[in-house]
């Protein structure tokens, strides 16, 4: 196992992702409850843009493992990609409601909010992330922005 998952990071390092991509292919059967390694294989599919890739990966690991809080920001990333935008809300609502001081859930969520429209739902998640964390530049930046507009 520790081989493959070296093996990939250091091609995707690279940027042979699609080298990668295949060799996650192949070896994520073998192991299917590896948090990290699927992980790692989203990161890819993202990058590579296989969305449509990435959120089967991430529901078939949810479905052993629902509880899995950063499969389910993934999914609903890869879903935001695919404009499959409600459903990516509830996710993201999900996991603010659950992790509370998670500013990573609150940004995805601001920025999931940003693409409805929804422009005061998102500046009060980027404004709760500058709280939780003052210093977090994009949080700032999001809010002129928002505020911009």
């Amino acid at each position: 196992m520790d081989d493959a998952v070296n093996l990939c990071a250091l091609l995707r390092r690279q940027g042979r992702l699609k080298e990668a991509a295949a060799l996650y292919s192949i070896w994520l059967p073998r192991f299917p409850d590896e948090l990290q390694f699927h992980l790692n294989a989203s990161n890819c599919l993202h990058e590579l843009q296989e969305n449509e890739a990435c959120v089967r990966l991430l529901r078939g690991y949810l479905q052993r493992h629902p509880d899995a809080h950063s499969i389910q920001q993934k999914l609903a990333r890869s879903l935001g990609e695919l404009q499959h935008l409600e459903e990516a809300q509830a996710i993201l609502l999900s996991l603010t409601h659950a992790y509370p001081s998670e500013v990573e859930y609150l940004m995805e969520l601001g920025l999931c909010y940003h693409r409805l429209e929804k422009r005061n739902e998102a500046l009060k998640c980027f404004e709760k992330a500058s709280c939780l964390n003052p210093e977090h530049l994009l949080a700032i930046s999001n809010r002129i922005t928002i505020l911009k507009d």
